[in-house]
C-alpha cells in the first residue's frame, strides 16, 4: 500500500510538471474587465437541516474565471449580501433560492432544499430579539425597516420585544426601566439603536444582513431543546390577565420562565421617519416579569416532563387597546453559568394560545 501510493504520487508530480511546461507564459490570460455573464452552481440540490450537510456554491464567468473570492450571495430581489462564504448549511426545513452577483452583474438562480429537521430537534425554534430603540433616535427606523425584512425572511422564526428607552437626546413616552437594565447587562452595547439575540449576543449593526447572519448564528449553533406554549385570558372585570405558560423539556436542565407584555401599531411621532406617514410603532413592550426570567421550582426540568407557570399581569392602568396587545413568552436555560434564550413564542393577550410546535 505504500509502494503503491509513492507511485501515485510520483505520477502525480510528472503530471504538474508535463503541464506547467506546456503552453506559453506569453499566452494572454481572461481580463476581468472582459466579463458579460456569470453562472452559479452548487454541489447538490439538497442537505439535512443539521448544522453540518453542506452546499457549495461556484461562480464561474463566461470567460472561464473562478470569481469565488469576488462574488456575493444573495437572495434574489433582496440588495443584501446573504452568505459571507461560498457555502451554505441551515437546521431549518426550508426552500432557498440564492443568485451570485459580481461587479453589477447578476448570475442564475438556484434553488436549495434544506429538510428533516425533526431528525435533529424535535421543538421548533423561534428566536428573541430585544430592540433596543427609541422615538427620539434618528437611526433606529432603519433597525425597524431591517427587523421587518428579516421576520419576512424568517416567517414564524422570530418574536422581537421593542425595549424603548430615553436619553440626553429626547424622551420617549414608550420607555421602561429594563432597557437601561439591558445597556448595564450588555456594557458594550454602544447606544441607539441595538440589537441583542436571544439575551446571548448582540448585534449593533441596524443592516438586514448583520441580523440575518445573527439570527442564523443562532438558529445553527443553539437548537431548541424545549417547547412552549401559552394560554392567555383577560379578565375585563378585574383588569388582569393571567398567562399559563408550559415548557416541555427534550433535554434535562435547569430552565427559567420570561413574559412580556407588548402592543403593536402605535402611533407616534418618530425621528428619521418624518417621511413615512405609515410608520407605525409594533412590538412595544410596555411590562416583563423579569430579564433573566423565573424558576419554578428549582428550576430544572428533566426530559420529558412537562411545568406549567402562570403570571397575572394588572392591567388596570393602561392606555392602550386590550385587542393590540400580546404575550411573548421566552425560555431561557442554563448554559455554564448563565442562561440564554432557548425558545419563545406569543398570542394574543385577550383569549390567545399557541400549542407546542414540532420541527417536520
Amino acid at each position: 500500500m505504500k509502494k503503491f501510493f509513492f507511485a501515485v504520487a510520483l505520477f502525480a508530480g510528472a503530471s504538474t510538471a508535463f503541464v506547467a511546461c506546456s503552453g506559453s507564459d506569453d499566452e494572454p490570460k481572461p481580463s476581468l474587465d472582459d466579463i458579460k455573464e456569470i453562472e452559479l452552481t452548487v454541489d447538490k440540490n439538497a442537505i439535512e437541516a443539521n448544522g453540518e450537510d453542506v452546499v457549495n456554491f461556484t461562480v464561474t464567468s463566461d470567460t472561464g474565471v473562478n470569481l469565488n473570492d469576488k462574488a456575493v450571495i444573495l437572495i434574489p430581489g433582496e440588495e443584501i449580501t446573504f452568505l459571507d462564504e461560498m457555502y451554505y448549511t441551515s437546521t431549518v426545513n426550508e426552500t432557498v433560492t440564492f443568485q451570485a452577483r459580481y461587479n453589477g452583474i447578476y448570475s442564475n438562480e438556484v434553488t436549495v432544499e434544506v429538510k428533516n429537521r425533526s431528525k435533529y430537534e424535535k421543538y421548533f425554534r423561534r428566536v428573541l430579539i430585544s430592540q433596543l430603540t427609541g422615538t427620539w433616535c434618528v437611526n433606529c427606523p432603519g433597525m425597524t425597516r431591517s427587523l421587518k425584512l428579516v421576520s419576512e425572511q424568517f416567517p414564524d422564526r422570530i418574536e422581537i420585544l421593542a425595549m424603548h428607552g430615553s436619553s440626553s437626546q429626547g424622551t420617549d413616552p414608550y420607555a421602561i426601566p429594563q432597557t437601561k437594565e439591558m445597556f448595564s447587562q450588555f456594557p458594550d452595547l454602544r447606544g441607539y439603536p441595538s440589537a441583542v439575540i436571544d439575551m446571548r449576543q448582540k448585534s449593533v449593526d441596524a443592516t438586514t444582513s448583520s441580523l440575518v447572519r445573527a439570527i442564523n448564528k443562532s438558529l445553527l449553533e443553539y437548537p431548541a431543546t424545549c417547547g412552549v406554549k401559552i394560554a392567555s385570558t383577560y379578565n375585563k372585570d378585574t383588569k388582569k390577565v393571567d398567562a399559563k405558560v408550559t415548557v416541555a423539556a427534550e433535554a434535562t436542565n435547569k430552565y427559567a420562565l420570561g413574559l412580556a407584555v407588548v402592543v403593536d401599531g402605535l402611533e407616534y411621532t418618530q425621528t428619521g421617519a418624518e417621511n413615512d406617514p405609515d410608520y407605525l410603532h409594533n412590538n412595544v413592550v410596555i411590562a416583563i416579569n423579569n430579564l433573566r426570567g423565573e424558576f419554578v421550582g428549582d428550576g430544572v426540568i428533566n426530559a420529558g416532563e412537562e411545568v406549567s407557570h402562570t403570571f397575572t399581569i394588572d392591567m388596570s392602568t393602561t392606555k392602550y387597546n386590550i385587542e393590540d396587545m400580546r404575550v411573548v413568552a421566552f425560555i431561557l436555560a442554563q448554559s455554564g453559568d448563565a442562561y440564554y434564550v432557548n425558545n419563545s413564542a406569543s398570542c394574543k393577550l385577550d383569549g390567545g394560545s399557541i400549542d407546542y410546535t414540532y420541527n417536520e
